[in-house]
């Protein structure tokens, strides 16, 4: 699969997918004017990487801001990496916030019901 690569905006997230050295991030602000555009490229990717996926995929997800519309996209992206699951590969998700974000660790939270793979929620006091 070709690398999928964004380079974040003050608005837009920085995405980093690559199934050959297996890494996969979203990480910086994603609070972009239309949250369906940025994200539906991401989901397309994992749906497609879940036809013949790794057999581990971690992903980090590692967000300083996130508004709503951008957490309803995610939670489009966490079902469709249940795939990965479904196609015989493990799938687990760290989810990145810091302490004081209580916004943060409720998102990751609500994302966790939603699927039956593990989210780690990460408390990160050094971001």
């Amino acid at each position: 699969m070709e690398i999928y690569k964004i380079s974040g905006t003050e608005s837009s997230p920085d995405v980093y997918l690559d199934q050959n050295k297996g890494i996969f991030t979203l990480s910086g602000r994603s609070l972009p004017e239309n949250a369906i555009n940025v994200y539906l490229p991401i989901i397309n990717w994992f749906d497609e990487y879940s036809q013949n996926p790794n057999p581990e995929t971690v992903v980090e997800i590692n967000f300083e801001y996130i508004n709503s519309a951008s957490i309803k996209q995610l939670a489009k992206l966490v079902v469709t990496l249940e795939k990965i699951k479904a196609n015989g590969g493990q799938i687990s998700v760290n989810w990145h916030f810091t302490p004081e974000d209580f916004d943060g660790k409720a998102y990751g939270e609500h994302l966790s019901r939603l699927v039956t793979f593990p989210i780690a929620l990460i408390g990160d006091a050094s971001k």
